[in-house]
């Protein structure tokens, strides 16, 4: 009893510390768009490899005049990262991206400018089953080198000449993500299905160069419809609500709200759009 007294407590002390915080807290509140399209296919045996590409837009942000509700209006960011996966069980998946290019803009007084980052990245997936809805289980670590600022107008210094340098560059970051999947026509996922998708996933940084107050980097929440069309390709778009706590101006309070509408392009099986079809056979 004395335990769950002193829980409880301990409890209600966050509560009442994370509520005044919040009280404290300066938001920027931020519309955008974001897409992504992941191709995945077969390479041999266990192995698969992925594709991801992702391009995100933004309406100008709360905290400047402008134009608040075209979520269209700037670019945001670019994203490219490559996949090799290894179904080490049914439920579980191991997977590694030697090597993947973000590249974000911001605006200064001045100019248009981006931001470089390369990451590499380990993860394992754990995936089960309750009736007909997938539980999705998925711990990433990320080994983050984060460039320098670059003119937005040169192309071609962003992908082929970026600076990297300084170890207060390089981070790491923990994520860990759950996913509810269910189908709602049918009883699995099979082709011509509308599904309902939702996710949370939290963002942890690590590391000598990461200040205690930025160890909590960010939050995402999802939800949104699906629908699985043949030959394997799915199409999602929901509501995606991200909260990215920034604390790096002078009070350190400064949180960033993302209200986002996300869409989803998935290519599950990408091989099949290079098999040669079996020419058919007429019966006289």
């Amino acid at each position: 009893m004395y335990r769950k007294s002193r829980l409880s407590t301990f409890l209600s002390f966050l509560i009442l510390v994370s509520y005044s915080q919040a009280q404290n807290r300066e938001y920027v509140r931020n519309k955008m768009f974001w897409s992504e399209i992941v191709l995945t296919g077969k390479i041999a045996g266990k192995f698969s490899y992925q594709l991801d590409y992702q391009y995100r837009r933004s309406a100008d942000p709360s905290n400047i005049q402008g134009d608040q509700d075209n979520l269209f209006k700037n670019a945001f960011q670019q994203v490219l990262r490559p996949w090799i996966h290894y179904q080490a069980m049914d439920a579980l998946r191991v997977s590694i991206s030697p090597i993947g290019f973000w590249g974000t803009w911001a605006e200064t007084a001045n100019s248009l400018y981006i931001v470089p980052e390369n990451r590499i990245t380990l993860q394992a997936t754990l995936n089960q089953k309750l009736n007909r809805v997938t539980i999705t289980h998925r711990y990433r670590y990320e080994f983050r080198f984060i460039g320098n600022r670059m003119d937005a107008n040169n192309t071609w210094n962003i992908y082929h000449n970026q600076e990297f340098g300084g170890s207060d560059t390089e981070k790491g970051r923990m994520r860990y993500f759950i996913r509810a999947l269910l189908p709602l026509n049918h009883a699995s996922l099979t082709p011509k299905t509308f599904y309902i998708d939702t996710y949370n996933e939290i963002f942890l940084n690590v590391g000598s160069q990461v200040a205690n107050t930025n160890l909590l980097d960010q939050n995402r929440f999802f939800a949104g419809l699906g629908y699985r069309f043949p030959h394997d390709i799915r199409v999602e778009a929901g509501y995606l609500s991200q909260t990215v706590l920034r604390f790096n101006n002078a009070q350190h309070n400064n949180v960033d709200q993302n209200d986002i509408l996300q869409v989803l392009v998935f290519f599950d099986d990408f091989n099949k759009f290079f098999k040669k079809k079996k020419p058919t056979v007429e019966v006289k």
